[in-house]
């Protein structure tokens, strides 16, 4: 699928910012926003003072990405960078296996990659945003001061 911005980010515009971050105020603070939001289930969040921030999911780790919003947009348009936040080879494979999200969905892990689930096309599924975030969110939550290699068990609910 030949990729473009309109089928790699989501539009969040009809959710509850406070929704979407609320699992995530641990890691995140509590003074950082939504500005985009990626359909393999990334978000990038602006501080108060500006400052531009990638919300890793599958890592469960924030990282610093630029000084301004202008300066996040203008690194998007360079390749190895935003290649590397959106994943474009593996977005265009999960597009390719015949998953697309509707409104209010996007691309989440089937089983995360913290507990050792793979980047790969079959490991995706469509899911709410919210209900994609909130778990995430709380799983690297109860499992951010566990030791390496601590066995996991997810149970579906």
């Amino acid at each position: 699928m030949e990729l473009n911005w309109e089928n790699i980010v989501i539009d969040f515009t009809e959710i509850d910012n406070n929704e979407i971050i609320k699992n995530w105020i641990w890691l995140i603070g509590e003074d950082k926003s939504p500005i985009m939001i990626s359909c393999i289930g990334d978000m990038f969040l602006e501080g108060t003072g500006g400052k531009v921030y990638w919300l890793n999911v599958g890592d469960g780790t924030i990282e610093e990405v630029a000084n301004s919003k202008e300066e996040f947009l203008s690194k998007m348009n360079e390749s190895e960078i935003s290649a590397n936040w959106f994943m474009f080879g593996l977005v265009s494979e999960i597009y390719d296996s015949g998953l697309t999200p509707k409104p209010g969905k996007l691309f989440s892990y089937k089983v995360p990659p913290v507990v050792g689930g793979e980047y790969v096309p079959d490991n995706f599924e469509i899911k709410d945003i919210i209900e994609h975030f909130d778990f995430s969110g709380d799983l690297h939550k109860k499992i951010k001061d566990l030791p390496e290699g601590t066995p996991i068990t997810i149970l579906d609910e």
